[in-house]
């Protein structure tokens, strides 16, 4: 399974670490220059601005819109492929959860990321590999520093902002006529 590293240009020791860390895992990656902060135009900012529980400040906006791109390659090379920041830490039973997940069918989104927040899962999970159970997600507030993403939930992400910025655009001119 192909793996993107979403990493600043600027963030070098965040890159030495990934890469340390993939070697040891022996997992193959491809980092993704991060889109930076000001090649983003004011709209844009804007527009995400209310897009989560509080407002977004400008850098979660850059980040999603680094993932964003990460979701367009997936779409386009259709495959699944697992996207991380670049200061996730993988267990060390990562490369076999990858093999096991590259054979799954059906799926469009696993979230590996665990933290300590309130989750809402499904009580029973499925034996995945030796070492990982699978659950249900209900309810999650988490990141987005490890995830894999299938075609398919590639293209419901990427459409799920295509209706957005729609509805957004069609609030905005008529006050932009006035």
């Amino acid at each position: 399974m192909k793996t993107y590293v979403i990493n600043l240009a600027s963030a070098i020791d965040r890159k030495n670490f990934q890469q340390e860390q993939l070697k040891r895992l022996e997992i193959e990656c491809e980092f993704i220059t991060a889109t930076p902060v000001d090649v983003i135009p004011q709209e844009t900012f804007d527009h995400h601005y209310f897009d989560w529980q509080r407002p977004l400040r400008k850098v979660e906006v850059a980040c999603y819109y680094s993932h964003r791109a990460v979701w367009q390659r997936i779409l386009d090379e259709n495959k699944p492929a697992l996207i991380l920041e670049d200061d996730a830490l993988l267990s060390l039973h990562s490369k076999e959860l990858l093999n096991t997940l590259d054979c799954l069918k059906d799926a469009d989104y696993v979230q590996l990321e665990a933290r300590s927040r309130k989750k809402l899962l499904a009580k029973k999970g499925i034996a995945f590999t030796t070492t990982s159970k699978l659950h249900r997600l209900y309810l999650d507030r988490t990141g987005a520093a490890g995830y894999v993403l299938w075609p398919s939930g590639a293209k419901k992400l990427i459409e799920r902002e295509r209706k957005k910025v729609l509805v957004w655009r069609m609030r905005i001119l008529p006050l932009a006529s006035t």
